[in-house]
């Protein structure tokens, strides 16, 4: 008789939580105001440093894995530089203007309105204008004779050059004459021109009349507009033009400033260690698999993408095993100055870059940086044995939940979301001060002793 002996195993975990609170404020507010003061104000202005507290977290012993990357921020930098060049080609240079204010005339000054967005621009003024004058006399008799002048008002910027007279009265009898500046005509009809020799300002109008019994008679007279007037319009409308022109250059130059600026130096510290721990976990995968990565699951075409089924397997293995083997939220790493860089990158990497987050500045100009990396507890072996024969997991396949190599969704998450989690505090903390670029203004002028 056999008995059938069950053996119970207990699995005791113990688990410890730690909750960090990262908080960013950034403020800029500068001004003086001394609207309603009697007196001079003073203000200084000074420079802000960031103080952060460190302390150190003890996660036990870890085999540890040590990388010197050449220029880490090397593709951020080409992706940036890429980036403003395409921004660059797609700001317009406005056309060259090569004009003088003689290029412009009625049928072209619209163009230059449009092309360079021209306000306030008025039309060119007309060729000829018309002026006139009704004279009706009413019947008066026993009238022999009657004169009547006026001066008719030429506008400005034009010259009276022809005129046209006629009317006629009630009577057999009835005459009349007229004088146009130093034209005289007598009983005048209306298709008949009179040349006047280019009145500006005034031209004085004289009607003589005699034996008449009610007279009406019309006066009218062209005036053309001087070139002096179509040069000053042409002489507006052409400062109007060079001033859009020189507006969108201004506009134009301004943008092209601001895209040769150095790259981007973002305010929020979370995003730029984010963006530093990324690059340099990247560099460190490539070195260690000492291949491209190409790592292409998609077949694409004009109508759909599709995954290639053939290369799951080896992405999926790939991407579990670099991902879990170390404890990447645990990476630490240095920045090196910018000359065990390329030489040729030497000249933007010593310009002063404004920017409230030096660490970040350091990344986007070392020449090289140190890494150093912690393997996962249970991976030294597989590690060891994937450097000596290129083989992942062991030479196996990837390990199944009950597998020592495993590693839960939710302990990845933990990681990711909390890296001090699985640490424990030791030590004291202390301050560590970092010059920014930031400034605060103090509105006192007292200096500190």
């Amino acid at each position: 008789m056999s008995r059938a002996v069950s053996k119970i195993t207990e699995r005791v975990k113990e688990s410890r939580k730690s909750i960090s609170i990262s908080e960013i404020e950034e403020k800029n507010n500068h001004s003086f105001d001394n609207k309603t003061g009697d007196d001079n104000i003073v203000g200084i202005y000074r420079w802000v440093d960031k103080v952060y507290e460190a302390k150190i977290f003890n996660y036990g012993k870890r085999m540890l894995y040590e990388f010197i990357i050449p220029e880490p921020a090397a593709f951020y930098n080409f992706v940036n530089k890429k980036l403003k060049t395409e921004m660059k080609n797609g700001v317009k240079m406005p056309n060259a203007l090569n004009i003088t204010h003689k290029d412009i005339n009625e049928s072209n000054f619209m163009n230059f309105i449009h092309q360079y967005n021209v306000k306030g621009v008025t039309p060119p003024p007309v060729k000829l204008v018309t002026i006139g004058e009704s004279y009706d006399i009413p019947s008066n008799p026993p009238s022999i004779v009657t004169n009547v002048t006026k001066k008719l008002k030429v506008p400005e910027g034009y010259k009276a050059v022809r005129a046209y007279a006629g009317g006629g009265g009630n009577g057999n009898n009835t005459d009349f004459q007229v004088v146009i500046g130093k034209e005289w005509r007598g009983k005048p009809q209306l298709f008949e021109i009179i040349n006047l020799d280019g009145y500006i300002g005034e031209i004085p109008v004289a009607i003589m009349m005699k034996n008449y019994s009610g007279v009406a008679i019309n006066v009218v007279v062209e005036c053309e507009r001087t070139p002096e007037l179509y040069e000053s319009w042409q002489i507006k409308t052409y400062t109007a033009i060079m001033e859009a022109y020189e507006a969108q250059m201004a506009e134009y130059h301004k943008q092209i400033s601001e895209l040769e600026y150095t790259q981007p130096v973002y305010s929020n510290s979370v995003t730029n260690r984010e963006i530093e721990k990324k690059e340099l976990k990247k560099w460190c995968i490539h070195l260690l698999r000492g291949e491209e990565f190409n790592f292409n699951a998609f077949k694409e075409t004009s109508t759909e993408v599709e995954i290639k089924l053939n290369t799951i397997e080896k992405i999926s293995e790939n991407v579990q095993f670099f991902e879990q083997a170390f404890e990447w939220e645990q990476m630490s790493y240095v920045f090196y100055p910018y000359f065990w860089g390329r030489n040729e990158g030497w000249d933007d990497a010593i310009k002063d870059v404004e920017g409230s987050d030096p660490q970040f500045t350091k990344f986007l100009h070392a020449g090289a940086a140190k890494v150093v990396v912690p393997v996962r507890p249970s991976y030294e072996e597989a590690l060891a044995f994937y450097t000596s024969t290129g083989k992942l997991w062991n030479g196996g396949t990837v390990p199944l939940i009950d597998d020592d190599l495993y590693v839960s969704i939710i302990d990845e998450i933990k990681s990711q979301t909390n890296d001090t989690a699985e640490g424990e505090f030791t030590g004291e903390q202390w301050e560590v001060t970092i010059p920014t670029s930031l400034v605060i203004l103090q509105k006192s002028d007292e200096l500190e002793a």
